[in-house]
């Protein structure tokens, strides 16, 4: 199951918004090169 930082990041890939600054710094460590790993 994924953790509420990864969906954090797809929802931002997918063009969405985070109400909650904390998700952004839990899922800055996911980028282009494995972020596909969680769509």
């Amino acid at each position: 199951m994924a953790s509420s930082g990864v969906e954090a990041a797809v929802t931002l890939l997918d063009g969405g918004t985070l109400e909650n600054n904390l998700i952004i710094a839990d899922s800055v460590w996911i980028d282009s090169s494995n972020v596909a790993d969680y769509e």
